[in-house]
């Protein structure tokens, strides 16, 4: 414990072990677990029993390691940048959006006005189409043999 409080630089006095009077299992395991329950697999229940002396007996260094130290500033640091930076990131995004809102409504209106041109257009065509075809229903003889010699409809 004592090398736990020095890494921070913090003091230890014996109010620090109070927590960990309650030892709270972190692991996924129901509180009916039994490990000489003969259904659980006895090879596992011995790696852990392994694993758990080494490290109750493994002494913890009493100097923090540089490299860890390091990493772990250096984490903390990147998360500190990214919160720091977080709402103006998000206000940026919220402008581009707006941006981008805003270059799709003239697309859509521009689009729209478009339509209604070419749907003009339609009509306009589908006019000069009935009136040649009222042409031919009155002669279509005469109308056949001027667009065959290529003559003027007048």
């Amino acid at each position: 414990m004592g090398s736990v409080l020095k890494f921070p630089g913090e003091p230890y006095v014996p109010a620090c072990l109070e927590p960990l009077r309650l030892r709270i299992n972190s692991s996924n395991v129901p509180a009916s677990f039994h490990a000489s329950d003969p259904q659980t697999d006895p090879s596992l229940v011995e790696q852990a029993m392994r694993l758990s002396t080494e490290v109750e007996k493994t002494p913890q260094p009493p100097e923090a390691s540089p490299a860890a130290s390091d990493e772990m500033e250096a984490a903390f640091n990147e998360r500190v940048q990214y919160v720091a930076t977080l709402a103006s990131e998000y206000r940026r995004a919220q402008r581009i959006i707006t941006t981008l809102q805003k270059e799709n409504a003239e697309r859509s209106d521009r689009k729209e006005s478009r339509i209604l041109r070419l749907k003009e257009e339609v009509k306009t065509k589908d006019l000069v189409i009935l009136g040649l075809q009222k042409k031919l229903s009155r002669r279509p003889v005469e109308t056949l043999k001027r667009i065959l010699t290529g003559k003027s409809w007048r």
